[in-house]
């Protein structure tokens, strides 16, 4: 039976850290423990604000985002990023591309 974190951690201090911690954890930390590139998708995404007389909308694209005076097309329209800053959105890591008209 479990009694929770008791029986992760022995109940005698000795001499090695590794006396200290379950053998299951000792076995498998390599198992748990990758590089960062591991974790990390391996295609991102970026946000898109498209400019419309309205005010603009917010989109997500898949990959990198386009670079500053990049022409791109939206909706059959050439836009040009106009600004590339970090996204607005709370928590979010992503880089977000503005555009506007051509």
């Amino acid at each position: 039976m479990s009694n929770g974190i008791g029986d992760w951690i022995h109940p005698v201090v000795n001499d090695s850290i590794g006396d200290w911690i379950h053998p299951v954890v000792n076995d498998s930390i390599g198992d748990w423990i990758h590089p960062v590139a591991d974790t990390v998708s391996s295609v991102a995404s970026h946000l898109v604000f498209v400019w419309r007389p309205s005010g603009y909308e917010l989109r997500e694209r898949e990959g990198e985002p386009p670079a500053l005076g990049e022409e791109v097309e939206e909706d059959g329209a050439r836009m040009e990023v106009v600004k590339v800053a970090a996204s607005p959105l709370p928590d979010d890591d992503r880089r977000a591309a503005y555009l506007m008209p051509v």
